[in-house]
Parts: structure tokens; C-alpha cells; sequence
């Protein structure tokens, strides 16, 4: 059984998740996916789903904001996830851990942002680098 652990990723293993995100989004370059990467440390961040061999099968993007109704809420932006088997273990755990940060961070709701919804909107300027 295929046995998975939930980690921050580091500014530096963003790059290395952007196959994920070219998955949820064929259109976002790397320079742009980086770009709105960084946007999000100020209110939230990334978390890898790591196989046994250290390999990335899964991303979340989150960010905490404040709903006019529910108050603050943990809004997930991306949720990409590449398993071989149907039990869906490796999602359960990056949903485990995004309940676990929404309580972390005070958040009363978690809310699925769609596509058009998901990371925070830019592009990144032409001289922006990784």
C-alpha cells in the first residue's frame, strides 16, 4: 500500500510541483505559477503530498479570507492529486490537512474555489525570475 506524508512545501519545491499545477492548469507558465506561489505566503501556502519515494503526487494552494457570512475560511485554490490506486488515501489526507490547518488558523468553514476562482490572480512581471 502506497504509504503518504503531507508536507509544507518550501519556496524552493515549487518549481518542482509545477507539473501538478500544469495539470489543473495547462495555461499557467511557470514563471506565472511562481509569481502567484509567492502571492500567497502572505495569507496562505502550499502542502505536497509526498510518496515513500519522496516523489510529489498531490497539491494544495490555500489561502486564508474572510466570508461576508461564514467569517474566516480556509479557501482552497488548487487540489491536484495523482494516485494509482481507487482508495483515494492520498486525498483523504490532503483534505485531513487542510481541516487540520483551517483550525490552526482559526477558520470557522473551508471553501473549494473553482478554476476561474482558484490562485490569485497576475502575471508575473517580465523581469520576475525563480
Amino acid at each position: 500500500m502506497q504509504e503518504y506524508t503531507v508536507v509544507d512545501l518550501s519556496e524552493e519545491e515549487l518549481e518542482a510541483a509545477y507539473f501538478l499545477v500544469h495539470a489543473a492548469h495547462p495555461d499557467l507558465s511557470l514563471e506565472d505559477w511562481l509569481f502567484r506561489a509567492r502571492l500567497l505566503e502572505s495569507s496562505g501556502g502550499a502542502l505536497g503530498l509526498r510518496g515513500p519515494d519522496d516523489m510529489l503526487f498531490g497539491l494544495m494552494t490555500y489561502r486564508r479570507q474572510k466570508h461576508p457570512r461564514a467569517g474566516a475560511t480556509l479557501a482552497i485554490d488548487m487540489l491536484t492529486v495523482f494516485e494509482l490506486v481507487r482508495n483515494g488515501s492520498g486525498r483523504r489526507l490532503l483534505l485531513e490537512a487542510a481541516q487540520g490547518r483551517a483550525d490552526r488558523l482559526g477558520c470557522a468553514a473551508i471553501a473549494f474555489r473553482g478554476a476561474d476562482q482558484g490562485l490569485p490572480s497576475g502575471r508575473a512581471p517580465s523581469n520576475f525570475g525563480p
